[in-house]
């Protein structure tokens, strides 16, 4: 049960998002009007179990495949979403408090951290709603972060590349053989690759089979390259 409503969060979750986005702004007037805080904090409370129960399920070992793009993207993982719907609401409440002509106050308190629950929570909605993470592309490695990006062309790639973790760390480690090919814009890590919505074992067998096997690149994206893949990696 548990699962099925993580799934079906992750694959719809720019309605969810958008959802999420009219309920906070509901809330936002109603807690200008009066104190609302039951009913939030019940719904707060359920979306923490959520993501937490999103966090810990097993990464998965696989690829969602975008033609469109085209490339082989990390699935996208209902954790990001339900603390993005958190913060929104969060900020909601703030706001509302801070539109209620009480407190004078402290209304120069509740400003700031209006502004700043607003801020992080735009934040949040971008990151879910773009559905950030790796990339592999004919060309290569892509990782899409919400400060930045990271373009890694499989040239620049060692043909010996095996660094296959033994566990599931929280970001993968990569060698350049030729690192001034690789391109980053904004702040984002140049020496390792994140694994937080993908299985990292997965995730370097997979770049490794490309760096050794450059005539599959041009096929990365479609239905029937990622079969090919995962019969390789199975067989390997």
């Amino acid at each position: 049960m548990i699962a099925a409503i993580l799934g079906a969060t992750a694959r719809h979750r720019r309605a969810v998002l958008t959802g999420g986005v009219a309920v906070a702004i509901v809330d936002a007037a109603a807690a200008s009007l009066m104190p609302s805080d039951g009913p939030v904090l019940a719904v707060l409370g359920v979306l923490l179990l959520l993501g937490l129960a999103s966090w810990l399920q097993p990464r998965p070992a696989e690829f969602v495949a975008q033609p469109d793009v085209p490339a082989f993207g990390s699935p996208v993982r209902a954790g990001p979403i339900y603390l993005a719907i958190f913060v929104l609401l969060v900020a909601a409440e703030t706001v509302g408090r801070l539109l209620r002509p009480v407190r004078l106050g402290s209304s120069l308190d509740l400003l700031f951290s209006a502004v700043a629950m607003s801020v992080i929570a735009v934040l949040s909605v971008v990151a879910a709603w773009r559905g950030l993470g790796v990339q592999l592309r004919p060309q290569g490695v892509r990782v899409r972060e919400i400060w930045g990006t990271l373009t890694v062309p499989w040239e620049a790639l060692p043909v010996g590349q095996a660094h296959r973790p033994a566990d599931q760390p929280p970001t993968l480690r990569v060698a350049y053989a030729r690192p001034e090919l690789v391109r980053r814009r904004g702040r984002v890590a140049k020496e390792t690759l994140p694994t937080d919505n993908i299985d990292a074992q997965f995730l370097a067998d997979a770049i490794r089979h490309y760096v050794r096997h450059p005539e599959h690149r041009a096929a990365i994206g479609s239905a029937v390259e990622y079969r090919r893949l995962r019969d390789a990696l199975a067989d390997r």
